[in-house]
């Protein structure tokens, strides 16, 4: 992707304007590329005054661009993408097929990055997008390269009632398909998904119906209570911690030492893939939050060869 079609794709979608003053906005971008669709978005989201909250970028690849491929995309286009392209370096390591999640901007800004072939990784999405992001061609996808029926129907599954899409190089099958799945093309770069038939699940409701911010209380200062306390105020939330002791941590969460480590397996399982996000979250929160080599330290992972064979 260039930085002109990023920009096509934002204005397609009616953003920023779209976005205002929401608590937050949710994206899915159907092929990664160089990484420019991602970082056009958070720029434009950094510079808006009325910006949502919270950001959240999901983009599907299947091979993922080395950590040089995007600092020159970005680099070719202006130096705010380079600089924003420089802040992805320290967790551009492990991106191994499956999901993975990183945080920026204090957590309001996340990137989910989905590693596999595009098919599955629609199948795997459990949320609703308030825009898409849809790349029409398929050049580094080495299976079913164009938009069948089935795909279009696994992408209207992660709509809701009003998501704006933005459409590159759109063809005439993927018109006809987007149309029987309940999406309103304005024209061939830009649809709604808006069906004439009702929706009954949540999808239907409108981004205006979503939940308002509150008060809660959570109770416990532990590493769990003030995992899900920090989250939620992110959002807007008026969060009171309540916990038995007189300081935070105070109990089993308070303990000195702590081990993190990843489950490995020859064929890369569910848990292998959850456990390894676990970790990246773990070192995310311990390089913003902590000091290295004296709160916490990465001292690698040490494995011992099961097939027979000398060495670790």
């Amino acid at each position: 992707m260039n930085e002109p079609l990023a920009v096509a794709f934002l204005n397609a979608c009616d953003l920023p304007r779209g976005w205002y003053e929401k608590a937050a906005w949710t994206i899915l971008e159907t092929r990664f590329d160089g990484g420019l669709g991602f970082l056009s978005t958070w720029l434009a989201w950094r510079e808006d005054t009325k910006r949502p909250r919270m950001l959240h970028f999901v983009s599907i690849t299947e091979t993922v661009p080395t950590f040089n491929e995007l600092l020159t995309n970005a680099t070719a286009v202006n130096a705010e993408l380079a600089a924003l392209a420089n802040e992805l370096a320290p967790h551009w390591f492990g991106l191994l097929p499956g999901f993975h999640r990183i945080t920026f901007d204090s957590g309001r800004v996340t990137l989910t990055l989905c590693v596999g072939e595009l098919s599955a990784m629609l199948s795997e999405q459990r949320f609703a997008a308030d825009s898409i992001f849809l790349h029409a061609g398929t050049p580094t996808f080495t299976e079913k390269p164009e938009w069948d029926e089935w795909r279009v129907k696994s992408l209207a599954r992660t709509c809701r009632r009003g998501t704006q899409v933005a459409i590159a190089d759109a063809n005439a099958r993927l018109c006809a398909n987007l149309s029987s799945s309940g999406f309103i093309l304005e024209d061939t770069y830009k649809a709604q998904f808006n069906p004439h038939w009702d929706i009954k699940n949540t999808r239907g409701n409108s981004l205006d119906q979503a939940a308002p911010v509150g008060t809660c209380a959570v109770i416990g200062a532990g590493l769990s209570g003030a995992s899900v306390a920090a989250a939620l105020a992110r959002r807007g939330w008026q969060v009171t911690v309540l916990d038995q002791w007189r300081e935070a941590a105070g109990g089993a969460s308070g303990l000195p030492v702590g081990l993190a480590v990843p489950h490995v397996s020859i064929d890369d399982c569910v848990l292998s893939r959850l456990s390894r996000a676990g970790v990246r979250l773990v070192l995310e929160q311990a390089r913003q939050l902590l000091c290295q080599g004296q709160d916490w330290d990465a001292t690698g992972t040490l494995e011992e060869r099961t097939d027979g064979s000398p060495g670790l």
